[in-house]
């Protein structure tokens, strides 16, 4: 196994870690370092993503992992958003869009969720 394989292997489980197990917390500093912190992160896979001597189903896991930290940064900057518009309070219309959106799976425990289910 080459070092570059070895580095992109590292770098997945890093951005898994991060998709998986990050709280989502109210304080919009600790968003935007997030989302700087996730880009970067992002940028370095692409990288070596990059390397001639990566394998395709790891290129492959590669991207995937790039499609899901893209999916994660876009997740960070709606709550940042929902945030800023409803004074800390996200509002859910429905459970579909509840399920769908992901918004509950991080939820930050300072954080009123108003749910009309």
């Amino acid at each position: 196994m080459s070092q570059q394989e070895n580095q992109l292997r590292k770098l997945l489980k890093e951005a898994e870690r991060l998709i998986n197990d990050t709280e989502m917390e109210t304080c919009t500093q600790w968003i935007d370092r997030e989302v700087q912190r996730t880009k970067k992160l992002k940028e370095q896979i692409e990288r070596q993503q990059n390397h001639s001597s990566i394998p395709a189903k790891l290129f492959n896991e590669a991207r995937d992992t790039v499609d899901g930290l893209h999916r994660f940064i876009e997740n960070l900057k709606d709550f940042r958003s929902n945030m800023a518009k409803n004074g800390h309070q996200v509002v859910i219309t429905n459970d579909h869009d509840a399920r769908a959106s992901g918004i509950l799976k991080n939820a930050s425990y300072s954080t009123e969720y108003k749910c009309p289910f």
